[in-house]
């Protein structure tokens, strides 16, 4: 009785059924006290048998109610402790558990998460500023936004100089082919392509530009006599000098061979003419390398850019060139644009 009393205060539970088993598997007691004497199903014996002290094992009554059963044998009393559950009681429990937990938890998770989002924001953020960059590595203020990229750790800051690098190379490289395209290489002057590049700018917000188009004079007989390389001395002397007697915002350009371009903007005719005698007159006076001295043929002409497209000016100054050569070279000649050549070409541009 005392220990009917004891065992019932400790295993009292309407969830599950407490046994103690004596070794051959008959019951000494249960709070049932109808089923002490009683012996449980060999089946449960072999189970715990084969488990040794203590385990836990599925089984099944006769009425098909499935439990879920735990022993342990008391080695001093030789008794076995055996405790059943249902099955369902069991994933109730558990439900019960795992819904207390999310509910307990949620906020907490949700605060995590949220502060992983922001983390992670503030982790990619650089990374996808440098990618950004990355892709538009061919604008001109590219460099200045990789430098004001916050590179906080380790990874951004090496992927950071690794972009920075290579944009700068880029640009170098992209400066120094555009401008290999757009100079001519032996007098560092613009070429043709640079001329066309750089002549709206001259043109714009100018009520009129004079263009002064120069020539050597018998060039070819410098190049058979003193060979390429005094003619090429030539033409590099007389385009320093070009640009040494012109302004920053006058063109000077070497449209090929010999022939040289002066683009001057703000320049009326008169003007011209004084800086186109001005610069034949100091050319013939000048002491060149072996050849010693050349001269100079000058066309010259002016237009109003809003009125006369500028290829017209450029033909005129062309032939005011061809006139001088004719005329006996050394001289530079004056021509007005013809009204029907620049209204032929004011209209091809149109059409």
């Amino acid at each position: 009785n005392a220990t009917n009393e004891f065992m019932n205060s400790q295993f009292d539970d309407d969830n599950y059924d407490t046994f103690v088993l004596n070794k051959d598997g008959t019951i000494i007691y249960h709070h049932d006290k109808n089923r002490i004497g009683q012996k449980i199903d060999d089946n449960s014996l072999k189970q715990m048998a084969l488990l040794g002290n203590k385990g836990n094992f599925r089984l099944t009554d006769s009425q098909g109610a499935t439990f879920l059963a735990g022993f342990a044998k008391v080695k001093r009393a030789d008794w076995i402790i055996l405790t059943l559950q249902t099955e369902d009681i069991v994933t109730q429990a558990l439900n019960n558990v795992m819904i207390d937990v999310t509910k307990k938890s949620a906020p907490v998770l949700l605060i995590t998460l949220f502060m992983i989002t922001l983390l992670t924001i503030y982790i990619a953020k650089p990374l996808r500023m440098l990618g950004l960059a990355a892709s538009r590595m061919d604008d001109p203020d590219v460099i200045s936004k990789i430098r004001a990229v916050s590179s906080w750790y380790f990874e951004v800051e090496h992927l950071k100089r690794v972009i920075l690098w290579g944009t700068i190379l880029l640009h170098k490289r992209i400066g120094k082919l555009s401008s290999q395209a757009h100079t001519d290489p032996l007098t560092g002057l613009l070429n043709r392509r640079g001329l066309h590049e750089n002549i709206e700018m001259s043109l714009l917000n100018n009520s009129v530009v004079s263009v002064i188009v120069i020539d050597i004079d018998h060039f070819k007989n410098v190049n058979d006599t003193y060979g390429h390389d005094v003619g090429d001395e030539v033409i590099k002397m007389l385009g320093r000098h070009l640009k040494t007697n012109s302004r920053k915002t006058d063109l000077v350009c070497r449209t090929g061979g010999e022939e040289f371009l002066m683009l001057l903007p703000g320049i009326d005719i008169h003007l011209a003419v004084v800086i186109a005698e001005r610069l034949r007159k100091n050319v013939a006076e000048m002491s060149f390398p072996i050849c010693q001295h050349i001269t100079i043929s000058i066309g010259v002409t002016s237009f109003l850019p809003k009125e006369v497209p500028i290829d017209a000016a450029l033909k005129t100054a062309d032939n005011a060139l061809y006139r001088a050569k004719k005329a006996g070279r050394n001289k530079v000649i004056v021509q007005d644009i013809p009204e029907d050549l620049a209204l032929m070409l004011h209209k091809q541009q149109n059409d």
